[in-house]
């Protein structure tokens, strides 16, 4: 039945819009007084007429595609105010707000401003109605800032119409004449004589207020001319009969009577303001003597005070003092009673404020205190990170004494080497030397024996010496062999230390570097706007003081972070950390996971837990896992402004897959390997990445699994984390 109704509802709007398309070419001229399109005023008097009506957002919505079709931007801009008067009349005040910013936006750009002043209005007048002074006085303070910073007329000079307002309605009827006598002064001298009517009829009515009858006619008869729109007259001519009558000018009285019931029963009727339109039944009914009809209409006033005095006069006239008497007393009461309630309600309203600016000071002072003693712990934390950088100078010292003592160790090893390849030479060639004399003595001594034998036994000998030489040769070489081998293995070992040692001075200055600059940046931010907040000199606004409190609060919780950070990372980095594995849920822990950054997205922007068919158990460490998967939404939520983020895992053969899906900016595939580095910025104007991204892949490593970028992904950020399904024995 709903679905029916809004698809009668946009065929009706098309068929609208369809008629005043195709209306001729002559009336897309601009003969009326808003200066719209001929073919869209008539359906704005009729928006106009129902300002109070249920219809008027159906009606303002097909206003402003009737106008977007024309593109007529002054419409547009009028069909957005209807929008913000709707939500209005409904007491919906957070819509009216952002229909409100919504209608400053498109008619500071089309430059109608005056329409997002008239939605501003309604909400200073309701404030006023209310007694509210404060809140319609900081409104118009905004207000009065926006006129000039948009250069609006309409907005200047109408905030002298407001503060007259505030005036009026505190009972200062003098003080409110002379605001609206700035604002006449305004209008003409920059020639806006459109907007006279409206002061004009201002000024009359803190005349008429203040009983000051013939000056208020003065005024009404002015407006009555400058009036360009038909039915604002019935109104004039209701005030200006009881003027009349207030004076005893019962002709003129008459008169205006009558000419409103003329202009009543035209086709412009629409009725005006019901209290001035009875009072003035009642004063020509009283004129007429007919006092039945003129207590007809007392009954009809929706105000017990002036009814009562009416009466009170009525009796009077038909000379029945004691019924007078009796509503005068009545009357009296009333105006005693409404005066002490308008006190009681100004004292309490004003008890309130005053309470409230109390409960701000001492949440300041609190706050306050406490960012003192954060700035105190950070100094001390300051102090051991300075202490800790002297710690590694010592310890790299230290290495470098090391690395020189085992590269003496290594060149006396060398000199030992040589020295022992040179004595096992001389050996060898004495032992040469030996075997020549021995053989020689042989052979004298045998020469003369036999021949063969010496032969013989020369050829043996040759062949054994041979062997033991080749032998001991070898044996000598591979002596060497080993020994060189050793000493380029010591040297290696020494190098390698010695880069490791100086690489590992350089990360450590870098991440003091990173870390310095990152914890500055928030404790300046905290810093300077609390002397701001504490700062007597300073005059700030409630809107101001939110806005710094805020900033203090959301640097505070970055500050916060990033101390979490370090403090998990140097517990990964230690090897006293022990890995807990356990079988865990993989539903579970993703669902306990997604409610853990619940609210820590961007408005509009959705997050969900997308699970498989079929539930996993994993042998895993789960506060590990879940840190791991919290950063990686945490990062998404950062860097992500609108769609979702969506958080889903797979079951392969051998792991698990945990994925974490945005719609952000995404980031440069060739910065993939990068972004898992410390305080990595691939943008220098935003913030880095800092170590949550780090800390993913060390949890990575300690569970044997492994964190990457999916650059196939094209559509925002994909963050994959690889979890083998059996942990190494």
């Amino acid at each position: 039945m709903y679905n029916r109704i809004l698809r009668t509802k946009a065929i009706i709007t098309i068929i609208i819009a369809t008629i005043f398309l195709l209306l001729p070419g002559p009336l897309l001229s601009q003969n009326n007084p808003y200066k719209l399109n001929d073919k869209l005023y008539p359906y704005f008097c009729k928006c106009d007429r129902n300002k109070k009506s249920k219809d008027l957002l159906a009606m303002s919505d097909t206003l402003y595609h009737m106008a977007k079709t024309l593109n007529d931007k002054k419409a547009q801009c009028i069909a957005l105010y209807f929008r913000a008067v709707y939500f209005f009349n409904i007491k919906d005040f957070p819509q009216f707000f952002k229909e409100k910013e919504n209608l400053r936006n498109f008619s500071v750009k089309t430059g109608y401003t005056q329409f997002y002043f008239s939605a501003w209005d309604y909400l200073i007048t309701y404030y006023l109605n209310n007694y509210l002074f404060n809140n319609a006085l900081t409104e118009l303070n905004q207000y009065q800032k926006d006129a000039l910073k948009f250069k609006s007329p309409f907005g200047i000079g109408f905030s002298y119409i407001k503060i007259g307002n505030v005036y009026a309605r505190q009972g200062n009827q003098v003080q409110a004449i002379e605001e609206y006598k700035k604002a006449e002064k305004y209008f003409k001298s920059i020639n806006k004589l459109s907007e006279l009517y409206t002061v004009h009829e201002m000024i009359a009515n803190s005349y008429k207020d203040n009983d000051q009858n013939k000056e208020a006619i003065e005024y009404f008869l002015v407006a009555l001319k400058e009036t360009a729109r038909e039915e604002e007259r019935g109104y004039i001519y209701t005030m200006l009969a009881n003027c009349y009558y207030s004076l005893n000018d019962s002709a003129n009285g008459n008169y205006y009577y009558s000419r409103y019931n003329q202009w009543k029963n035209s086709s412009n009727y629409i009725e005006g303001n019901e209290f001035a339109r009875y009072m003035m039944y009642i004063n020509y009914y009283m004129r007429k003597r007919q006092h039945e009809k003129a207590l007809t209409y007392c009954d009809s006033l929706n105000n017990p005070i002036s009814a009562a005095l009416e009466r009170s006069f009525i009796y009077s006239q038909k000379n029945d003092y004691e019924k007078a008497y009796n509503y005068y007393l009545i009357y009296s009461n009333l105006s005693t009673e409404k005066n002490k309630k308008d006190v009681q309600n100004k004292i309490a309203q004003y008890s309130a404020l005053f309470d409230n600016e109390k409960l701000k000071s001492e949440k300041n002072e609190l706050a306050l205190k406490n960012q003192t003693m954060l700035l105190e712990q950070l100094r001390a934390n300051q102090q051991l990170l300075l202490l800790d950088k002297e710690k590694s100078r010592l310890e790299l010292t230290n290495t470098h004494l090391e690395l020189n003592n085992k590269n003496l160790l290594v060149r006396n090893q060398k000199s030992e080497v040589i020295k022992q390849k040179s004595e096992a030479q001389r050996q060898q060639e004495k032992v040469k030397n030996l075997m020549i004399i021995e053989h020689k003595n042989r052979s004298i001594a045998l020469l003369l024996s036999i021949v063969l034998i010496i032969i013989t036994a020369a050829s043996l000998t040759y062949i054994i010496l041979h062997r033991i030489s080749v032998r001991k040769l070898k044996h000598e070489m591979r002596v060497t062999e080993d020994a060189r081998k050793e000493a380029v293995a010591a040297n290696e070992k020494a190098e390698k230390a010695r880069i490791e040692a100086e690489n590992a001075n350089k990360l450590k200055t870098v991440f003091l570097q990173n870390m310095s600059h990152e914890i500055r940046t928030p404790l300046n931010s905290i810093v300077g706007f609390s002397n701001i907040l504490t700062d007597p000199t300073m005059e700030l606004d409630d809107d101001s003081k939110k806005q710094f409190n805020e900033i203090i609060n959301s640097n505070t919780t970055l500050l916060t972070t990033l101390i979490n950070d370090i403090l998990d990372l140097s517990t990964l980095e230690s090897d006293n950390y022990k890995v807990h594995f356990g079988m865990e849920s993989l539903d579970a822990l993703c669902v306990n996971t997604l409610s853990s950054v619940k609210g820590r997205q961007k408005e509009g922007v959705k997050l969900s837990f997308k699970a498989p068919n079929e539930d996993v158990q994993l042998y895993t460490d789960i506060a590990r896992t879940q840190q791991l998967l919290i950063n990686f939404l945490t990062n998404a939520c950062k860097y992500t402004d609108n769609g979702s983020i969506t958080l889903t895992f797979e079951k392969r053969k051998e792991d698990v897959v945990f994925s974490v899906t945005d719609t952000g900016k995404g980031i440069d595939p060739a910065y993939a390997d990068k972004i898992f580095e410390r305080f990595e910025k691939l943008d220098p104007f935003v913030q880095g990445s800092g170590l949550g991204l780090n800390i993913c892949q060390k949890i990575a490593q300690l569970l044997h699994g492994q964190v990457m970028l999916d650059t196939s992904y094209t559509s925002g950020c994909r963050f994959l984390f690889i979890h083998p399904l059996y942990q190494p024995e």
